[in-house]
């Protein structure tokens, strides 16, 4: 009985932290081509929208984002809060990049290790 007991008190200490790390940020990793399909090595300002039932619920700009080889790297979520978004519900991600129209299709968001890890931890807790 007392190494369950220790066994319940280390997984609620494990999930607690688990829990107190989780970030209110959203990595995003993409490639960025030419209209010849040719990768591109600049920095351009890039708008990011949410999308839910095809209105955008979030936007975030970043001014300066860095393509080297073709590949971005942003974290959302730093300038426009996440915090209030409850991701319950299937979202898109809309991207503009500088002042051309917004690309697409829009890129639908799937869960990443971190949030199922997060869910299951929830689950488990509740």
């Amino acid at each position: 009985m007392r190494s369950l007991l220790v066994a319940i008190i280390a997984v609620t200490a494990i999930s607690t932290s688990v829990l107190a790390q989780a970030p209110d940020l959203l990595s995003f990793q993409g490639r960025l081509a030419d209209s010849l399909g040719a990768v591109l090595d600049t920095t351009v300002g890039m708008t990011f929208k949410l999308y839910k039932d095809g209105s955008a619920v979030w936007t975030e700009a970043h001014a300066s984002v860095t393509v080297t080889g073709g590949i971005f790297s942003v974290l959302l979520g730093g300038t426009t809060p996440l915090d209030t978004m409850a991701f319950n519900a299937p979202f898109d991600l809309g991207i503009t990049v500088g002042t051309d129209a917004e690309i697409s299709p829009r890129t639908p968001l799937a869960a990443a290790a971190y949030s199922e890890g997060h869910a299951w931890v929830v689950h488990v807790l509740s």
